[in-house]
């Protein structure tokens, strides 16, 4: 009896000891770790939980002016969110190749602010998510059709476009009427023409373009329904007569808009950003939007990507989608003068800054049917052709070598359109 009593005082004082110890687990170490991960509610990728996180690093290469915005427009995304974000600006002569060398050792950024051109290369190397990976609706619908080709490969879309700074035509009216056009020439008959008119006349210049500029040569022979890949014989001899009329512009564009404000340059070719930046009383702007919806591999455009090495993808695809809604994208275009992706944007006319795009872009809405022809330039090719026109305005290879250097190379690749 004495010995049960005992018994019953050790099972009554092993009790107590197992309810002032709710921390005691006898679990093994590994599979207490395991079970912990499952069975936690706060999962890593929640968004709510990211102030508790590294926060996710995103890598642009923007002028500075640009840079000032985005980071304004990250701010409000970090106080609306919670979510933390850093941004680092790349200097644009080694972002790609800085690009390329950090994901080929797996420490790439979180998402990428790119240009379209980049986008095949990235994803068909592994280094980009596809955007239905991580995006619930994705935005294809929501932007601009013309822009979608560029950035899709293999059935999947690999980036979500963000802005567009085109190529366009800006003249002086009374310069032009005074050469028998009302509007730049759209027919290789009509440059042909007109390069005979500026011969004969006393205009200093025919035409301003950038040096080394693919996407603006490639803009000027599209004029002439062209493509710069595969130049014909006539539009290689209207550019060997045109080039010693033509005036290369560098760094410095101040000079061109002089010229072209005196009468002394009958067409200026240059990006729509720098035409509304640089606006004058008086001149007219034309965007070649038939051309570009033929080959929208030549529209002038940059995108947001996710990385394949991310952890963060919930995360960064409300960054993105943050910075794609249109109040966001009005901002962009009111403070840098970049033409935004939403195809919305260009059908409310309540907008007040659409009055300040001169131009319809109806267009670019619907991708022509041509589309499907046409192809995409690898960055490594669009290095190259950078280097060829350049050597071409330069005066130090012929329009014939460059064709050449063309045709011993292909540097187009087929492009699938859905």
């Amino acid at each position: 009896m004495k010995r049960r009593n005992y018994w019953l005082l050790f099972a009554i004082l092993l009790l107590s000891l197992t309810s002032l110890s709710p921390s005691l687990d006898f679990t093994p170490r590994n599979e207490r770790k395991d079970n912990d991960i499952t069975l936690n509610p706060l999962a890593l990728d929640s968004p709510n939980q990211v102030q508790n996180q590294s926060p996710i690093v995103i890598s642009v290469h923007i002028s500075e002016e640009q840079f000032k915005v985005l980071t304004e427009l990250n701010k409000q995304f970090i106080e609306d969110t919670g979510i933390q974000v850093e941004l680092s600006n790349v200097d644009a002569d080694i972002a790609y190749a800085e690009a390329l060398s950090s994901f080929a050792m797996g420490n790439g950024p979180d998402v990428l602010f790119i240009e379209n051109e980049w986008v095949h290369t990235f994803a068909t190397k592994g280094y980009l998510l596809p955007v239905e990976s991580y995006l619930k609706n994705a935005t294809g619908s929501n932007v601009l059709r013309t822009l979608l080709p560029t950035v899709e490969w293999n059935g999947y879309q690999w980036a979500t476009p963000f802005d567009m700074d085109p190529y366009v035509f800006v003249w002086q009216p009374k310069t032009l009427n005074e050469m028998g056009l009302v509007e730049p020439p759209n027919t290789k008959k009509e440059w042909a023409d007109l390069l005979i008119k500026q011969a004969e006349g006393n205009k200093q210049y025919l035409l301003g373009i950038e040096e080394a500029a693919p996407y603006a040569m490639a803009t000027l022979l599209g004029g002439m329904d062209v493509d710069i890949l595969q130049p014909d014989e006539d539009a290689l001899l209207w550019l060997e007569q045109a080039i010693p009329f033509m005036y290369i512009v560098n760094k410095d564009n101040q000079e061109a808009w002089k010229l072209l404000q005196e009468g002394d340059l009958s067409l200026y070719l240059t990006t729509f950003s720098e035409a509304k930046s640089s606006w004058k009383e008086g001149l007219k702007v034309e965007l070649p939007d038939d051309f570009y919806n033929n080959s929208p591999m030549y529209l002038r455009s940059r995108s947001f990507a996710v990385s394949s090495h991310t952890s963060l993808s919930e995360q960064s695809a409300e960054w993105i989608a943050y910075m794609t809604e249109s109040t966001i994208q009005e901002q962009w275009f009111e403070k840098t003068a970049r033409l935004p992706s939403l195809s919305m944007i260009y059908e409310d006319a309540k907008l007040s800054y659409k009055a300040e795009i001169p131009f319809r872009l109806d267009l670019l809405k619907v991708p022509s049917d041509e589309t499907a022809q046409t192809g995409q330039v690898p960055s490594d090719s669009w290095n190259e052709l950078h280097s060829y026109i350049d050597q071409m305005l330069a005066g130090q290879i012929s329009v014939v070598e460059f064709k050449e250097k063309l045709t011993t190379k292909s540097i187009i690749e087929p492009l699938v359109i859905e």
